[in-house]
């Protein structure tokens, strides 16, 4: 919605929240979309979705959902959730099944009460669907930003063995099971990319990267090419 709407300045409530911001370009865009996440989790579904119609009438656009399936041709296998006759089946076939929340708020901005509901029904409806014990969860997000001690604590509490962030972990790192790493991987990830990331190389130089950008301008890099490796 925010990156098809008009350029400009925007704001747009329902149900006591707002979202507003200026829309320029892309980057903008996306910033704004970010802070209207963590504003949005706040609330529950029904509002959120609220506010989402009234943010389609606001700037005058057709609903992202029905704009792609008639523009883009894979939108139902790319935007559109599993059928429960294609969860079973996916079950059926070998594929471990975990939670993923009813409705993917940022957990770490949402009141308890809203994030407990999120995680506990989520885990509760895939195991009265699929007739089995659902053990594993994955943070919506998963970035330091989205989970916090509170909802690690939560993920344990509402009957999880184990729950899965975006970052940190590598062979050999120190974990807890409410957050464990999960590795993006694509068809196009060479075997050395996935070595890189499962060993923890990635991380470690994207940190590296990180403390080197954070550095004040004036200030010198002393390392030594072998020594940033």
């Amino acid at each position: 919605m925010l990156l098809r709407a008009r350029s400009g300045p925007f704001s747009i409530s329902s149900g006591g929240i707002r979202i507003g911001g200026v829309l320029e370009g892309v980057e903008q865009r996306r910033k704004v979309w970010w802070q209207s996440v963590a504003r949005l989790s706040q609330a529950g579904a029904e509002t959120r979705q609220n506010l989402l119609d009234v943010g389609y009438s606001y700037f005058r656009l057709e609903p992202s959902l029905p704009f792609y399936r008639s523009r883009y041709p894979a939108a139902e296998r790319h935007f559109c959730l599993l059928t429960a006759e294609e969860l079973k089946a996916v079950s059926d076939n070998g594929m471990t099944i975990g939670a993923h929340t009813l409705t993917h708020p940022m957990l770490s901005m949402a009141p308890r009460e809203i994030a407990w509901a999120e995680m506990s029904e989520s885990r509760t409806r895939l195991e009265s669907l699929l007739g089995q014990k659902i053990w594993a969860f994955a943070y919506p997000f998963g970035h330091p930003e989205s989970v916090d001690e509170h909802i690690l604590k939560m993920a344990r509490e509402t009957g999880f063995q184990a729950a899965f962030v975006n970052t940190g972990g590598g062979l050999g790192a120190e974990l807890t099971p409410y957050a464990l790493p999960r590795i993006h991987v694509s068809s196009a990830m060479t075997l050395a990319e996935l070595e890189a990331h499962v060993s923890g190389f990635y991380e470690g130089l994207r940190n590296g990267l990180g403390r080197i950008r954070r550095r004040r301008p004036s200030s010198p890099i002393t390392q030594t090419p072998s020594e940033a490796a």
